[in-house]
């Protein structure tokens, strides 16, 4: 739809709300706390040094390296108890789901002698804990939970064991962020040493089961749509990750193409990211210097390979001269900040304190969205400018136009909703929403205008912030004021984005009834990383990071889900694009160009790889990019060739998507798809317990019974099994159907697993809708 009628935007925004409310009631389940995975081992925040992402946000004086006592190791904590100051250890909002009581010990310097022997004075301390909002409760004395003990060489010291309840944390979906040990009082009291603090389990609870049951219901009648083979896509991904995983598509895009210089062919400047130094592209290797060269190479490799190209199109009005690594920004301050003209102003000029002419000159040249003049295939660098209109008549006199083979999808530049930070040598300002859509329609035009028939994805926005705010709202309070947003009808900037792509379109159709004049948006783009820490940065494989990482992805659905991060609320990512798009643009589709879970070395990382990849499908999401590549036959390399090519023969998950229920998906998740040639039916199972063994009786909608086994075949990838997809006997996928309730289907699922089965036996069922696999 190009513009549309205001009762056609109602009804469709209304139907899209009752819709989402619908499906995320179908895939929702209340779960029993009983079959929590509790977990075996203690969660340790301080030993040695601090762990899994606690931080020291203290203000009391306080050394965490001290060396004069310890209970375990080498060094401990010492706090100066006075004037109600605090140690104070920070996460982000993390559950606590299955853990009972936090301990530590403490050791003060002064010792009380009695007939029993020598026992520590207990200071007068406070114990708080911080909620998912940074808000903690009055808290417990600690005088009324120590006991003495003795360490490994014969010291003295104390014990404390704070049930999490008394700390008004509950004991089920309890949230924590944070830990405070507190001086009562103002009077200085003599030093403490903290040591071993912890998170021990909730002995009190059930222990989790070494087996579980869990139905699934697939119905094969509601809701069937095509699943896009696009959202199976990486980032310069090789030639043999085309060939292997059949990779539906290929992203050219990131930090340093943002100020990819298209006429030199190999140059570019990664910013921040690398010391604002020119430098010869890292995909560039082998290439002589011509235009294009780095690009045409990688659309060449994806056409070989029957896979699309998104290709990223430099938008910030500055490219690298050159690849001379000498040519590099100076005296670059630490950040960005507002124009120092009008928030409207898009010159990308100074900021207060910076004018970045001196920095322009020394890396750069300037780049402009349309040449205004005839092309040429033979540009040359003597122009002193490059114009990215141009690039697109290169592309499409390359390889054709999208819709003849040719690059079928261009991004709108990577981030701009972060140039202020990343780019500031050359774009300090911070861009208001003004600034961003006439960057964003300037550029998309002028690609549409040589290629009506490539789509445009945009806006590229970096994540959360990015969604809701304009990076001028930033200002001096972190979002709190949020001014440029306020002045746009205090609208979360995709929406407000998305209201005005369609109003400009609307108006550009009018005036230029013409392919290039209909839609400058085509895909909504963002980029999504889960926040919680040591997730995607990190490289803990630790049990507690294990399960935040595969809970992380329940952040892209569920709106039961708080996400454990600075966050800190629902997200429901994948909900709230498309009621945006019903609101805003309908018709356009969305576009996760860069997403990354962590941990695609771990089976934690394939997990969430292969819940990510049946929620997209799901979702309906058009076009989706892991970033960058996992690496080659690992876990996360595989949960891709799960997917899509197990056998070796393509034959993997299928094409169009079917609805499916299960009753805990916190635990067992499901993703349904059959294939529109053969009628297959596929299905993704996830087993989330690192512990136990789920027995999952299927139950597809018709009358179902064992003989639909027949014929069927199943892969699998677990965290026995994690360098190599495991092509499965009968005996190990299928269990016994007895009192199940499942007519003879009953799927064997391995702890921490995912398994992919082939039911051939439903082809041709008359009961089974078919679809084209394209919309």
């Amino acid at each position: 739809m190009h513009g549309g009628g205001r009762l056609h935007r109602v009804l469709a925004a209304a139907y899209q709300d009752v819709r989402s409310a619908q499906r995320q009631r179908t895939y929702a389940a209340q779960v029993s706390p009983l079959t929590v995975a509790l977990p075996e081992e203690p969660l340790a925040l301080y030993r040695d040094k601090l762990e899994g992402g606690w931080q020291n946000w203290s203000w009391a004086a306080c050394d965490f390296a001290a060396t004069d006592r310890t209970w375990l190791g080498k060094t401990a904590i010492r706090m100066t108890p006075e004037d109600w100051k605090a140690v104070y250890l920070h996460h982000d909002p993390v559950t606590t789901d299955g853990y009972g009581i936090l301990q530590f010990y403490l050791s003060a310097s002064t010792v009380q002698s009695t007939p029993k022997g020598d026992s520590p004075q207990i200071p007068s301390l406070r114990v708080r804990a911080a909620d998912a909002n940074g808000a903690y409760g009055g808290g417990v004395l600690l005088k009324s939970y120590c006991q003495a003990v003795r360490s490994s060489v014969g010291e003295t010291w104390l014990v404390a064991r704070i049930p999490l309840t008394d700390l008004g944390i509950s004991k089920i979906s309890g949230v924590l962020a944070g830990i405070v040990i507190q001086a009562e009082g103002r009077e200085r009291q003599a030093d403490v040493l903290l040591d071993d603090i912890a998170l021990l389990p909730d002995t009190t609870r059930a222990p989790q089961p070494t087996e579980i049951t869990v139905p699934i219901a697939v119905d094969l009648e509601q809701d069937p749509h095509p699943i896009s083979p696009l959202i199976y896509g990486m980032a310069f991904a090789p030639p043999d990750y085309l060939q292997d995983l059949r990779l539906g598509s290929n992203r050219w895009g990131g930090n340093d193409k943002t100020r990819y210089n298209w006429v030199q062919g190999n140059a570019c400047n990664a910013a921040r990211d690398w010391r604002f130094a020119n430098r010869t592209a890292s995909d560039a290797a082998g290439l002589v210097e011509g235009p294009s060269s780095g690009p045409d190479r990688f659309v060449r490799q994806n056409r070989a390979a029957g896979t699309a190209t998104l290709l990223t199109v430099p938008t910030i009005g500055w490219v690298a001269k050159d690849t001379d690594s000498a040519h590099a920004s100076e005296a670059v301050p630490g950040e960005g900040g507002p124009p120092l003209t009008s928030v409207r102003d898009t010159a990308k000029g100074a900021i207060a304190g910076y004018d970045p002419a001196a920095n322009r000159d020394r890396t750069s040249m300037p780049s402009f969205a349309r040449k205004g003049k005839p092309f040429t295939l033979k540009p040359t660098l003597a122009a002193g400018a490059v114009y990215q209109d141009e690039w697109i008549y290169h592309l499409t006199q390359q390889f054709g136009a999208a819709d003849k083979g040719g690059v079928g999808l261009y991004a709108m530049d990577n981030e701009p909703d972060l140039w202020d930070g990343t780019h500031t040598d050359v774009h300090p300002v911070q861009l208001g929403y003004d600034g961003l859509l006439a960057q964003f329609l300037s550029y998309a035009r002028a690609v549409k205008e040589v290629d009506p028939s490539a789509k445009i994805t945009g806006p590229v926005s970096w994540g959360w912030t990015g969604y809701q705010y304009s990076p001028l709202d930033r200002g001096k309070d972190n979002y709190h004021t949020h001014a440029d947003r306020v002045r746009h009808g205090d609208e979360p900037f995709l929406l407000w984005f998305l209201k005005q792509a369609r109003v400009a379109d609307s108006a550009e159709a009018i005036r230029r009834p013409s392919p290039a004049g209909r839609r400058s948006l085509d895909v909504l783009d963002v980029h999504y990383y889960p926040q919680g820490t040591g997730l995607y940065t990190g490289t803990a494989t630790d049990s507690e990071t294990r399960a935040r990482r595969i809970r992380a992805t329940r952040s892209l659905w569920d709106p039961s889900y708080t996400d454990e991060s600075w966050i800190a609320k629902p997200i429901r990512l994948l909900p709230m694009l498309q009621e945006w798009i019903a609101k805003g643009y309908p018709g356009t589709r969305i576009g996760i160009t860069e997403w990354n879970f962590g941990g695609d070395t771990d089976i934690s990382g394939a997990l969430a790889i292969a819940e990510t990849l049946g929620i997209y499908g799901r979702e309906n999401v058009y076009v989706a990019n892991y970033w960058v590549y996992p690496p080659k036959n690992s876990p996360g390399y595989l949960a891709f060739k799960l997917y899509r090519n197990p056998d070796d023969h393509g034959h993997g998950f299928g094409n169009l998507s079917r609805l499916v229920r299960s009753r805990s998906p916190e635990l067992v998740s499901c993703y349904a798809a059959t294939e529109a040639a053969t009628g297959v039916l596929t299905l993704v199972l996830v087993n989330k317990m690192p512990k136990t063994t789920a027995l999952v009786p299927l139950s597809i909608g018709m009358e179902t019974n064992a003989s639909m086994r027949q014929g069927s075949s199943a892969w699998r990838l677990d965290s026995k099994t994690v360098q190599k997809l495991h092509t499965c006997e009968e005996s190990e996928v299928w269990g016994s159907s007895r009192d199940s309730g499942s007519n003879g289907l009953q799927v064997k699922l391995p702890p921490y697993s995912v398994t992919l089965i082939r039911l051939p036996g439903l082809a041709g069922h008359p009961k089974l809708p078919v679809l084209s696999p394209s919309r």
